[in-house]
């Protein structure tokens, strides 16, 4: 992956994690696409990331949202 293109991940993973801190209730799958602006595809590789760097996530896939759990 080129540099250019792992800055951009990184923004947006360090966006999806300020996303979720400041959440109070589960952001669904396709409003996250949108404020990111990144296919659904991109947003579940990038989730997946999140998670492992430690962040917990509970996925409901029947209302398509994801909430964070506490530590």
């Amino acid at each position: 992956m080129k540099t250019r293109e792992r800055g951009r991940q990184l923004r947006r993973i360090l966006r999806l994690i300020r996303i979720f801190e400041h959440a109070r209730f589960g952001r669904t799958i396709p409003d996250l696409c949108r404020e990111i602006d990144v296919t659904r595809r991109t947003l579940y590789r990038d989730l997946e990331l999140v998670e492992d760097a430690g962040y917990r996530f509970e996925r409901d896939d029947v209302s398509h949202t994801a909430t964070r759990l506490p530590a």
